[in-house]
Formats: C-alpha cells, sequence, structure tokens
C-alpha cells in the first residue's frame, strides 16, 4: 500500500467516525442532558417549596 492510499483510507475512516459520533453520540448526550436538567428541576421545585413550608 502506498502512502497516499493509506492517507485515502485514514481520511474514509475518520469521515465515518464523523457522521457515526454525530448521528448517534450527539442526539444521546443531548437526550441526557435534557433528562438530567429535567431531574435537576423537579428537585429544585421541591427545594423550593420546602423553602416555602419552613418559613411559614
Amino acid at each position: 500500500m502506498k502512502f497516499e492510499d493509506a492517507g485515502r483510507a485514514i481520511d474514509k475512516e475518520v469521515a465515518r467516525l464523523v457522521q457515526y459520533v454525530n448521528e448517534n453520540v450527539k442526539p444521546q448526550t443531548r437526550q441526557e442532558a435534557a433528562t438530567l436538567l429535567r431531574r435537576a428541576s423537579r428537585e429544585l421545585a421541591k427545594l423550593a417549596r420546602d423553602l416555602q413550608k419552613a418559613e411559614r
């Protein structure tokens, strides 16, 4: 295999990896972040209720 051919093969594989990351990893990461934010929101709402109860 020539050096140029190896370079082309590597470029092709890197492009496949980038496509995989863009299609699979990022959406999953966004979904996990959204779930985490929803959970944090619920916990903050509980904390706010508890603080209000303590004031009464």
